[in-house]
């Protein structure tokens, strides 16, 4: 129960220091001297590190166990942040951004990896509720503390997050597996990886396009927050649904139907109410697969090699946070609907997969 515990402390850390800073991002490049260009470069330098910190951090975390890679990441990105508070050089600051990413890369994989030590689904279920629930909280949060203290503030209220959870890094004994130097099998793992690249895809061109939807039909900032609440709340309602299906049930198949007409009735919303109910169908998908995917991970990789699958994990995660407002934006210039259109269209084309592998990760054998 300690793993789990550990688990929920670091992805709570990682999470709320993640999207607390998120209002302030903008206002610190545009203070430093940012262009907009390098406001964006600014802003992508962090998912371009963190991909490969994904990656890399997965492979530390089964050559030398849990506790000294989680707490020196733990460390390494409170660091960055604090650092990203105190500089006045935009150069560094961006640097910065780009390690916060890259050390920031361990703590996930390693969060998930404790959490697979119980594998049940309301460790995980739990973990993500914590995103569904902080991507409502920091992000207003943070837009306090910009206007109270100003960008700085935010950015060390991120490293002292991460510093609160190191005891739990440090408190959890090296992992006990033998440690091998190989990738466990990809194969069984290919469901939950194009799953989670097709969700955060949806996620973010939802991030990205929402509030220009919404404004076009006659909404403010307000009504756009209460439509990324919603969110939220469907996203809760969808793990407390994927906890009580019974087996036989794939929440992959119906999550995915769930957010991918979601995403197409957002192409077609006729009201800001009708962007409202879509984003809480969106979540509703979101809160049913994501729980299963990282579950179905530890279900079908041994002990010594999860910090390698829940890495590349995260790091399709990264990437299709980053394709969905890219591709979007290049059909964004076409047809306003585009963006919506091509995110529904990725999650209904993994249906013909979901419906043959119908009863999810409780059908596959346990690896570990």
């Amino acid at each position: 129960m300690r793993a789990v515990w550990a688990g929920w402390a670091l992805s709570a850390a990682s999470f709320f220091s993640f999207f607390v800073v998120m209002p302030a991002l903008a206002p610190a490049l545009a203070a430093l001297g940012a262009s907009p260009e390098l406001v964006g470069l600014g802003v992508g330098l962090y998912s371009a590190g963190n991909l490969l910190g994904n990656v890399l951090g997965g492979v530390i975390l089964d050559r030398q166990g849990l506790r000294a890679p989680t707490a020196v990441g733990l460390l390494a990105t409170a660091l960055a942040l604090l650092g990203q508070s105190l500089t006045s050089s935009l150069v560094v600051f961006v640097a910065l951004r780009f390690l916060h990413g890259l050390f920031s890369g361990v703590l996930l994989p390693g969060a998930f990896v404790h959490l697979a030590a119980g594998r049940a689904r309301a460790a995980f279920n739990l973990a993500v509720g914590w995103i569904a629930l902080l991507a409502v909280v920091a992000p207003p949060l943070g837009g306090m503390l910009l206007d109270r203290g100003g960008w700085p503030l935010v950015f060390r209220a991120g490293s002292g997050a991460l510093l609160a959870a190191l005891p739990a890094a440090l408190g959890r004994p090296p992992n006990p597996h033998r440690r091998e130097d190989r990738f466990p099998a990809l194969r069984p793992l290919l469901p939950a990886y194009a799953s989670v690249l097709g969700l955060s895809l949806a996620l973010g061109t939802a991030l990205a396009f929402v509030p220009g939807l919404v404004g076009r039909l006659g909404g403010g900032g307000r009504a756009t927050g209460i439509a990324f609440a919603f969110f939220s709340l469907g996203a809760l309602g969808g793990m407390a649904a994927e906890a009580g299906l019974r087996r036989g049930r794939s929440p992959w198949l119906w999550g995915c139907s769930t957010a991918g007409a979601a995403l197409l009735a957002l192409g077609f919303a006729p009201s800001v109410a009708g962007v409202w109910a879509s984003l809480a169908a969106l979540g509703l998908g979101f809160g049913l697969v994501l729980p299963w995917a990282a579950r179905a991970v530890a279900e079908r990789t041994p002990p010594f090699g999860r910090g390698r699958a829940y890495g590349l994990f995260y790091a399709a995660f990264s990437l299709g946070a980053f394709l969905g407002p890219a591709l979007g934006g290049l059909l964004a210039r076409l047809e306003a609907r585009g963006p919506f259109l091509l995110a529904g269209a990725v999650l209904w084309s993994l249906l013909p997969w979901a419906l043959a592998e119908r009863g999810g990760p409780e059908r596959a054998k346990g690896l570990g």
